[in-house]
């Protein structure tokens, strides 16, 4: 398949939320909620999970980033995602990256989430984002 275009999707409670294999050339994905899927998304070959401005690209809508001081731990890092009912999912430890998946639904919830977490004045917290899928291609 070709030219083929994913868009404003729900995708959640699935082993693999979204696979675009190496048939399909030139696929693009964006505006996509993926939530609570074992693998949130994969791609292969000439694929995009970005569409350019002004469309944009697409994001997990149940996963953020923390960024946490330069003497940070691990352990720090669960103790916030605690606070919010969230667990470790991936981390960059030596640039105090973490994301952390939270248990929320849509994007209203988690922007509550990053504002709580905002308005905690841990000192640990350098700043919170959502988890932005970077596109490859």
């Amino acid at each position: 398949m070709k030219n083929m275009r994913i868009k404003n999707n729900t995708i959640h409670n699935n082993q693999n939320g979204l696979a675009v294999g190496v048939q399909s050339f030139d696929t693009r994905v964006f505006h996509n909620n993926f939530i609570n899927n074992t693998t949130q998304a994969q791609a292969f070959m000439a694929s995009s999970f970005d569409n350019g401005l002004p469309d944009g690209g697409v994001y997990p809508v149940n996963e953020i980033i923390i960024d946490l001081i330069p003497d940070s731990t691990f352990e720090d890092a669960t103790d916030i995602a605690f606070k919010i009912g969230g667990r470790i999912v991936g981390t960059v430890s030596s640039f105090g990256l973490y994301q952390i998946e939270v248990p929320v639904n849509t994007i209203s919830e988690i922007e509550s989430v990053i504002n709580e977490l905002q308005n905690l004045s841990d000192p640990r917290i350098e700043g919170v984002f959502r988890n932005f899928l970077v596109p490859t291609n």
